[in-house]
C-alpha cells in the first residue's frame, strides 16, 4: 500500500519504520496475552492486550492518516479506490481486538478456540485478499491514467 501512495522517499522510509517497528511490538505483547487461558479483562491477558492496543492504534493510526492523505492527492476512481482500501482498513482491523477479547465475554473452552481461529482467519483472509485486489486496482488505474488511456 505504500508504494502505490506516491509518498516522498523519506516519508515513506519514516512510515515504514514507524509501522514495522508497532507491527513487532504489537505482535509480540499480543502474543504474551494471547498464551493466556485468563478470561478477565483485569488479567494478564487483559494487560498484554492493553499494551498490544498501544501498537495497534498507532499503526490504525498513521494508516489512516497516510492512506486518506493519498486519497486526496488523488482523482477520479483512484480517488476512490483508495477511500475504498482506507475504509476495508477500518473494517479489517477493527475485527482483530473483537475476536482478541472474546475470552473476555464467556467463550472458553473448545468454543472459544474455535471462534478465536475461525475470526483470526477470516480476518486474514479479508485483509490479504481485499488488499490485493485494491491494492492491484489501485495500481491498475494508475497505470491507465499515466498511459493517457482514461481521463482524471
Amino acid at each position: 500500500m505504500v508504494l502505490v501512495m506516491n509518498l516522498q522517499k523519506e516519508k515513506a522510509k519514516r512510515l515504514m519504520t514507524i509501522l514495522v517497528v508497532s507491527a513487532v511490538l504489537m505482535l509480540l505483547t499480543g502474543y504474551f496475552g494471547e498464551i493466556r487461558d485468563d478470561t478477565s479483562l483485569l488479567s494478564m491477558r487483559g494487560f498484554w492486550g492493553t499494551v498490544s492496543s498501544v501498537f495497534f492504534v498507532i499503526i490504525l493510526w498513521q494508516l489512516i492518516q497516510e492512506i486518506w492523505g493519498a486519497a486526496q492527492r488523488e482523482s477520479g476512481q483512484v480517488r476512490i479506490l483508495v477511500r475504498n482500501i482506507l475504509l476495508l482498513t477500518v473494517f479489517v482491523w477493527g475485527f482483530y481486538p473483537i475476536v482478541y477479547m472474546a475470552p473476555f465475554y464467556g467463550l472458553g473452552g473448545a468454543n472459544g478456540q474455535v471462534f478465536l481461529q475461525v475470526g483470526y482467519s477470516l480476518a486474514d483472509i479479508i485483509a490479504k485478499a481485499g488488499y490485493g485486489l485494491m491494492i492491484y486496482a489501485i495500481a491498475r488505474e494508475k497505470t491507465l491514467r499515466d498511459q493517457g488511456e482514461i481521463a482524471e
